[in-house]
C-alpha cells in the first residue's frame, strides 16, 4: 500500500470526535464477552471453593465438638458407674451374711472396677482439658481437679484390698468427690451441646450466604456480559448495516455513498476497501466520461470537414462538365479551341488548386481518424480498468461471504453466546451475494461499453481506409490535371495537333470526371462513417450517463455532448 492510501486508511479510522479509532478486531470483541463469562464462572467458582471449604471447617468443627459431647456424656456414664461401685463396695463392707474370702474376693473385683472407670475418667478428661473455650474449660479444670483426687482415694481403696483390709477400704468415704463430678460433668455436657448448636447455626448461616453471593455474583456477571454482548451486536449491525447501503446504492449505480466506518475491525477494514474501490471506480468512469465526450467532439469534427470535402468534390464534378463542354467546341472549331484550350488551361490549373486543397483535406481527415482511433482505444483501455476494479470488488465480495462464513462457524462454536453473532454473520454473507450481484450488473453495463468501443474502433478504421482512398483518387486527379496542363500547352503551340489533342482532351476529361463522380461517392462514404462514429460515441456517452460517480457539492450530472 503507497503512502497516500496509508494515510487515508489512517484517514478513515477517525471517529465523529475526530480521535483516531483503537484496534479492536471481532476476535477480541467476541473474546471480551466469553472472558467476562469465563471471568464470572471463575468468582463464582472460586467462592463456591471458599464456601465448600468453610463448610467443611464447619464440619468438622461440628463433628469433633459431638465427638467432645459423646465423650463428655461417656465419662457421666463412667462417674454413675463409679458411683455404684463405691456403693457397692461400702455394702459389701458392711455385710454380716457375706464369708470373709467371698468378701475379700468381691471387694477386689469391686475396687478393680473402680480402678477401671478412674482410669477411663482420667482419660477422658485429658481428652476434654484440650478443649479450648472459656466457658468448658473452668469447668473441665474443676472436674479435673476432683478427678485426681478421687484417683488417689481410689489407688488407696485399692491397695488396702489387695493389703486385706477390706473393711478400711469400705470406710474411705469419696462421695463428696464423686457428687462434685457427678455436677461438673452435666454442666460440661450442656456447655458442648449449647456450642454444637451455635457451630451448626453458624454453618447454616454462612452456607446461606455463600448461596446469597453467588446468586448475586452470577446475576453481576450476566448482566456484564449482556451488555458488552448488546453493545457490540449493535456495533456490528449497524457496521454491516453501513455497508450494505453502500453496496445496494453501488448496485443502482449510485457510487457517492460511501460506508461510514465505525469500528477499527475486520468490518471496518472491508468497509474502508469498499470506499477506496469507490473511489478508484468514479475515477476509472469520469475519465471514460470525459473521453466519451471527447471522442463525440472529434467524431463531429470529422463529421464537418467530410462534409466540406463534398462540397468541394461536387464543385470539381460541375467544373469537369464546363471542361467537357469546352473540348466539344474545340471539335468544332480550331480558332474556338485555341481560345477553349486558353479556358481550359485556367480551369485546369483551377481544378489543381481545388485538387491539392482536397488532397490535403484528406491528409487531415486520416490524422483526425488516426487521433480518434487512439482516443477510443484509450476509452477501451479505460474500460477494461474498470473491469479489473469491478474484478476487485468481486474479490472483496467473495472474501467477505468467505469472512461470514468463518464467524458463523466460529459463532457456531461458541454455543449460545455466539447466536447473536451468527445472525449477524448471516446478514454479512447476504449482503456479499448482493455485492456479487451488483458487481455483475456494472460488468453487463462494462461489457456493452467496451462492444460499443470496439464498433467505433471498427467505424474510424474504415474511415480511415475510405480517406486514403480519398487521397488516392486526388492523387490521380492531380496527375491528370498535369497531363492536361502539358496538352493545353501542346494545343497551343500547334494548332493542328490541337485537332488531334481535342480527341484526347475529350476522353481524358470523360476520364477525370468519373474519377470525380467516384471521389464524391467515397466522401458519401466517409461521412456516412463519421455519423456512425458520432452515433457509436453518444451511445457510450449514454451508458455512463447513467451512472452517479459524483458526489454531492460536485456536478452530478454529466456535461452535455
Amino acid at each position: 500500500m503507497s503512502d497516500a492510501a496509508v494515510k487515508k486508511a489512517d484517514k478513515a479510522r477517525v471517529n465523529a470526535k475526530g480521535k483516531k479509532m483503537p484496534r479492536l478486531p471481532l476476535a477480541v470483541q467476541i473474546g471480551a464477552i466469553g472472558a467476562s463469562g469465563v471471568a464470572g464462572l471463575l468468582v463464582m467458582l472460586l467462592i463456591f471453593v471458599v464456601g465448600v471449604r468453610f463448610y467443611g471447617n464447619s464440619t468438622q468443627a461440628f463433628v469433633a465438638e459431638q465427638a467432645q459431647v459423646e465423650s463428655a456424656q461417656a465419662l457421666h456414664y463412667d462417674i454413675t458407674r463409679l458411683i455404684a461401685s463405691g456403693r457397692e463396695l461400702k455394702q459389701i463392707g458392711a455385710s454380716q451374711t457375706i464369708s470373709p474370702e467371698a468378701r475379700e474376693g468381691l471387694m477386689k473385683a469391686t475396687t478393680e472396677d473402680i480402678k477401671h472407670f478412674t482410669e477411663l475418667t482420667n482419660q477422658r478428661m485429658e481428652e476434654m482439658s484440650k478443649i479450648d473455650d472459656q466457658t468448658i474449660a473452668p469447668l473441665v479444670a474443676q472436674a479435673t481437679d476432683v478427678t485426681k483426687k478421687f484417683t488417689a482415694k481410689a489407688n488407696q481403696m485399692n491397695e488396702l484390698v489387695n493389703q486385706g483390709k477390706g473393711e478400711e477400704a469400705a470406710a474411705i468415704d469419696a462421695r463428696d468427690l464423686v457428687n462434685q463430678l457427678n455436677d461438673l460433668v452435666p454442666q460440661i455436657v450442656n456447655a458442648l451441646k449449647s456450642k454444637m448448636d451455635d457451630a451448626n447455626e453458624q454453618s447454616e448461616t454462612m452456607a446461606t450466604a455463600v448461596l446469597i453471593i453467588m446468586a448475586v455474583v452470577y446475576l453481576v456477571v450476566l448482566t456484564i456480559a449482556l451488555l458488552i454482548g448488546v453493545f457490540v451486536r449493535r456495533i456490528l449491525r449497524k457496521t454491516v448495516a453501513n455497508t450494505g447501503d453502500s453496496i445496494e446504492s453501488l448496485s443502482k449505480g449510485d457510487m457517492t455513498d460511501e460506508a461510514e466506518i465505525l469500528m477499527n475491525d475486520e468490518l471496518g477494514d472491508i468497509a474502508m476497501k469498499l470506499n477506496e474501490s469507490l473511489a478508484n471506480l468514479r475515477q476509472i468512469v469520469g475519465s471514460a466520461a470525459a473521453t466519451a465526450q471527447k471522442v463525440n467532439s472529434v467524431a463531429k469534427a470529422v463529421g464537418d470537414g467530410i462534409d466540406e470535402g463534398h462540397k468541394e468534390t461536387e464543385e470539381v464534378i460541375a467544373q469537369t462538365q464546363v471542361v467537357a463542354g469546352a473540348a466539344g467546341d474545340v471539335t468544332q472549331s480550331i480558332q474556338t479551341v485555341a481560345a477553349g484550350a486558353e479556358e481550359m488551361g485556367a480551369s485546369i490549373r483551377e481544378i489543381s488548386s481545388n485538387a491539392n486543397e482536397a488532397a490535403r483535406v484528406a491528409g487531415e481527415a486520416t490524422e483526425v481518424a488516426q487521433r480518434t482511433s487512439e482516443t477510443v482505444s484509450k476509452l477501451g483501455v479505460s474500460s477494461r480498468e474498470i473491469g479489473d476494479v469491478v474484478n476487485t470488488i468481486t474479490a472483496i465480495a467473495e472474501q467477505t461471504n468467505l469472512l461470514a462464513l468463518n464467524a458463523t462457524i466460529e459463532a457456531a462454536r461458541a454455543g449460545d453466546a455466539g447466536k447473536g453473532f451468527a445472525v449477524v454473520a448471516g446478514e454479512v454473507k447476504d449482503l456479499a451475494q448482493e455485492t456479487g450481484k451488483a458487481t455483475d450488473d456494472i460488468t453487463a453495463k462494462i461489457t456493452a461499453i467496451q462492444a460499443d468501443t470496439d464498433g467505433a474502433v471498427a467505424a474510424i478504421e474504415k474511415i480511415s481506409d475510405i480517406i486514403n482512398q480519398i487521397n488516392n483518387y486526388q492523387t490521380t486527379i492531380a496527375a491528370a490535371v498535369e497531363e492536361q496542363t502539358a496538352t493545353t500547352n501542346e494545343m497551343s503551340r500547334s494548332v493542328a495537333e490541337a485537332a488531334t489533342g481535342s480527341a484526347s482532351i475529350a476522353e481524358t476529361i470523360s476520364q477525370y470526371q468519373q474519377i470525380a463522380q467516384e471521389a464524391g461517392k467515397g466522401v458519401e462514404t466517409l461521412q456516412h462513417a463519421s455519423d456512425e462514429l458520432v452515433e457509436a460515441s453518444q451511445g457510450m456517452y449514454d451508458s455512463i450517463s447513467s451512472l452517479v460517480y459524483e458526489k454531492k457539492g460536485k456536478s452530478d450530472d454529466l456535461p452535455n455532448a
